[in-house]
């Protein structure tokens, strides 16, 4: 019974299926055409997203290369410490040995994005750059305090004023006891007798003791005056010469760290949060 029944629904089927084949093709062929599309659709889909993934890819990495480049020039400018009585120290002044300037790194707008992608191990870098800056501006002031008290002193009646860097300069030496600086005579004329200049010489840099020329004979003289009133120099300011030498050793003390910590992070091959403003563009 069960065999007769399943017999005739067949039947019925195949004579349906018959009666509306052009229907039920009909209906395959939209399927398959829906399908088809949907795939295609899929794959265009994921070909824009993985375009859409190398771009924002080659985005990271040119933002990484622009960090880096900017870390190595940070690197290669950063301004050196003084060094008390090898120079006369200025910020953003024309007779320091190493002219200092923020603006040399800091004008670099990446500047700014650059404490966005520093590893977590260095967060306090900005933070040690601006107490650098910091203690360079308060070592010039105080620098430059000294040397206008000097220049106060030689009010003075003495044989000769000499330049007050140069006092400055001597004393340091004399308070400290470094020898690097020398004095240095220069004939001036081939007259009979011939006259001379005396110059206070440092590492290829010096001061002229004498505003004019002099016989060969005074040139002990200035001499002696110079050492006498760099003597005073040294008595009278010898505690604000020796703050001045504490600064300076705090402030190589932070540029030790900081040239560490940026030889670390120039050789990173990748910096952190690399999806800030200049690598996600904004609409």
């Amino acid at each position: 019974m069960i065999q007769v029944m399943y017999c005739f629904e067949v039947g019925n089927l195949i004579n349906w299926i018959t009666e509306h084949e052009e229907t039920i093709r009909g209906w395959v062929i939209s399927l398959s055409t829906i399908i088809l599309a949907f795939v295609a659709y899929l794959q265009v889909r994921a070909s824009h997203r993985q375009i859409s993934e190398s771009k924002l890819q080659r985005r990271i990495e040119k933002h990484n290369e622009d960090l880096k480049e900017l870390i190595n020039y940070w690197w290669d400018n950063f301004p050196k410490p003084p060094t008390t009585g090898f120079e006369i120290f200025r910020v953003n002044g024309l007779f320091s040995l190493d002219y200092f300037s923020s603006e040399l790194i800091e004008q670099n707008p990446l500047f700014l994005d650059l404490k966005n992608h520093i590893p977590l191990k260095f967060a306090n870098i900005m933070e040690k750059w601006e107490n650098y800056k910091a203690l360079l501006k308060t070592y010039s002031d105080k620098q430059q305090g000294i040397i206008d008290k000097i220049s106060n002193r030689q009010n003075e009646k003495l044989d000769f004023t000499f330049p007050d860097e140069a006092v400055f300069i001597k004393a340091i030496e004399l308070l400290t006891g470094n020898k690097h600086y020398d004095y240095k005579i220069e004939q001036i004329t081939n007259l009979e007798p011939p006259s001379f200049q005396l110059s206070y010489d440092y590492f290829g840099r010096g001061y002229n003791l004498t505003t004019n020329s002099v016989y060969y004979e005074e040139l002990d003289s200035i001499k002696i005056n110079f050492e006498e009133i760099s003597n005073k120099v040294k008595n009278k300011y010898k505690i604000d010469i020796e703050n001045l030498i504490k600064i300076e050793d705090n402030i190589k003390k932070i540029y030790r760290e900081l040239m560490d910590k940026l030889n670390i992070l120039r050789i990173y091959p990748e910096y952190n949060n690399m999806t800030c403003e200049y690598v996600i563009q904004k609409s």
